[in-house]
């Protein structure tokens, strides 16, 4: 079982479901893998950006992230934001970002967006 980085269950008295959770492959010591679980949306997006780039703080030995999106349906722009945010911060100390699995409602946005260009999808 992998464990929860970060979980929301309630936002202003409505059930909204976003958990994260954190995979360290013990072949890649360097890397981790981050799997969001539900819609990422504006109610969710601190929790969702703070709880990847504090893990990246905490965890000096990783060097490369990747960001698996099979178990998101949905992606609104203030997570394709956050997504940029955390590009930003890798960029800064010289990580890698991969983000896998895009269903291709999201795809077709990256690619309009041009991250083909500058992410690794």
């Amino acid at each position: 079982m992998e464990p929860i980085i970060a979980q929301l269950e309630k936002y202003n008295d409505n059930e909204y479901n976003l958990k994260i959770t954190g995979e360290y492959n013990p072949d890649i010591p360097d890397t981790l893998i981050i799997k969001p679980i539900g819609n990422i949306e504006a109610y969710n997006i601190e929790v969702f950006s703070k709880a990847i780039l504090n893990t990246l703080k905490e965890n000096e030995q990783i060097k490369n992230i990747t960001i698996d999106l099979k178990s998101v349906p949905y992606m609104s722009s203030t997570g394709i934001g956050a997504i940029i945010h955390i590009l930003a911060y890798v960029n800064k100390n010289k990580l890698t970002l991969t983000v896998l699995n895009v269903n291709e409602k999201i795809q077709v946005t990256f690619n309009l967006l041009g991250f083909d260009h500058f992410l690794n999808i």
